[in-house]
């Protein structure tokens, strides 16, 4: 088997990518769905959208940060004036790699589970 058919039987399989494949993945998901308003360093635009570095959303229980992507702000953006859609079309795998990569990288840190994600999800939408 040639070495490169070797590396993609390994990265399908799981053995090649891992954590490095979900980072990417949760880094894509952010550009694609969050980058326009909160920015790539994460600190948002004055009066128009929040900055979520450090924000205690961010920082504090992963469920709540889950809850809250999946319901946006609603109608009522606080101080800010533009409300954030929630993001319940996306998977329970991306919202979670999307997730652990904003926490990672603008917050203390620590891993958002596919689990918590599938879980909160039938708490607020039910069963398909």
């Amino acid at each position: 088997m040639k070495a490169s058919s070797l590396l993609i039987v390994l990265v399908l399989t799981g053995f090649v990518g891992g954590p490095a494949l979900a980072e990417e993945t949760g880094q894509a998901l952010y550009e694609a769905h969050c980058l326009t308003c909160h920015q790539a360093d994460g600190r948002g635009v004055p009066r128009m959208q929040p900055p979520i570095k450090g924000s205690e959303i961010v920082i504090g229980n992963a469920d709540t940060l889950v809850a809250y992507t999946f319901l946006g702000s609603g109608e009522d953006p606080g101080n800010w004036a533009n409300a954030m859609p929630g993001f319940q079309q996306l998977s329970d795998a991306d919202l979670a790699a999307l997730l652990t990569y904003v926490r990672e990288s603008f917050g203390t840190g620590g891993v958002v589970t596919e689990q918590s994600v599938a879980e909160i999800r039938q708490q607020f939408f039910g069963s398909d």
